[in-house]
């Protein structure tokens, strides 16, 4: 069998591998969504159906950073990070030891953890299907706080592993058609061999935050009842539009960030197929209604208006008129109050674009 043919085969058990990985994650966040048997929507039943759910979303998450750490023997205290069975798996030889996560595997932690929150205003239920007493809302209201705060946290962990992605493909091709000549140079079948062994390893995947790894995180805030969240989530609305202007006033001649928001490189790398910039991921609609939502379950008084002008910048384009140096920019609020061309939108009132009269 030529070196070409077994690249090949293994490459298609490495998808076969990571589908069925991938799979097994999409499971444990099913699980998390409907308490392992509980009511739809990730209410669960009662204190046991929080319980189910977190769970679900735990194991989730203990596969995922499982596999992420793949055959690094040691922690940063120099112990061993995995356990012997586990390190078994990852062994010389063994197919797990090609396979470490990717964006997909990542978004679906993301998922488990925000399905894992009870939806607002939806009461837990005992297992007889009752409204549990109050001491249990209240538990299950920090679970989902709990749970947003998890799932941000797999949110930052994929921003740091793309950071070190992107380090090391600096110096790596990502053409297949390099294997034959990489092969062919080395007349020694040792260097062959170890050569072989390196090529067969995937190349290294690019992890990168695409736009529903940030709908996930802010949909987990939408659910959460703690006072902050609406600022949370409107900070990673904020975060997106921030990282696209920057990357358009740097990379001007770029592509756009899909909607399905893979970009290339740190926004400036070589996307997936080899084509043109392409850019961090833009909001999309789900990501301004969710933060929306976020304002319409908060108790705070200026929620409303905070909410309308969120829903103002989507109107105007966050992005589509924010090159103009006598664009303002973002505030921490809601309102952003000097968004688009010559004008922008107070707390409460949408200014129209080229210094048109505003609502009072």
């Amino acid at each position: 069998m030529s070196n070409r043919d077994r690249w090949e085969r293994s490459k298609r058990w490495r998808m076969r591998t990571m589908l069925c990985y991938n799979a097994a994650l999409g499971a444990w966040s099913n699980a998390a969504s409907s308490g392992l048997g509980g009511g739809k929507g990730g209410g669960g039943s009662g204190t046991g159906g929080g319980n189910a759910v977190r769970d679900a979303a735990l194991k989730a998450e203990h596969l995922l950073l499982e596999m992420a750490e793949g055959n690094d023997d040691k922690d940063e205290g120099g112990s061993p990070s995995l356990s012997e069975g586990a390190k078994a798996q990852h062994r010389p030889g063994t197919l797990r030891e090609f396979v470490r996560p990717d964006t997909v595997s990542f978004n679906t932690v993301i998922s488990a953890w925000a399905k894992s929150g009870r939806r607002r205003g939806t009461p837990p239920l005992t297992a007889e299907g009752k409204i549990a007493p109050l001491a249990a809302g209240r538990a299950y209201d920090e679970t989902a706080t709990a749970a947003s705060e998890r799932a941000e946290s797999i949110l930052r962990l994929m921003q740091e592993l793309q950071y070190e992605s992107d380090a090391e493909s600096d110096t790596e091709s990502d053409s297949e058609m390099e294997f034959d000549d990489i092969f062919d140079g080395y007349g020694s079948e040792h260097y062959r061999d170890e050569e072989e062994r390196d090529m067969l390893k995937p190349w290294k995947t690019a992890i990168r935050p695409t736009a529903s790894s940030y709908n996930g995180v802010i949909a987990a805030w939408a659910r959460s009842p703690c006072p902050d969240a609406p600022r949370r989530a409107l900070a990673l609305l904020n975060e997106m539009a921030e990282a696209h202007r920057s990357h358009r006033r740097s990379h001007p001649h770029s592509r756009r960030g899909g909607r399905g928001g893979n970009g290339g490189g740190r926004y400036g790398g070589r996307t997936a197929r080899g084509g043109g910039l392409a850019g961090p991921p833009t909001p999309t609609s789900a990501t301004y209604c969710s933060t929306i939502t976020a304002f319409k379950n908060s108790s705070d008084p200026r929620a409303a208006d905070d909410a309308e002008g969120v829903f103002a910048r989507m109107l105007l384009g966050d992005l589509d008129h924010d090159d103009d140096d006598d664009g303002g920019s973002s505030s921490s609020d809601g309102g952003s109050r000097d968004w688009g061309r010559g004008g922008g939108m107070g707390r409460g009132g949408l200014r129209r674009r080229g210094g048109g009269g505003g609502r009072g």
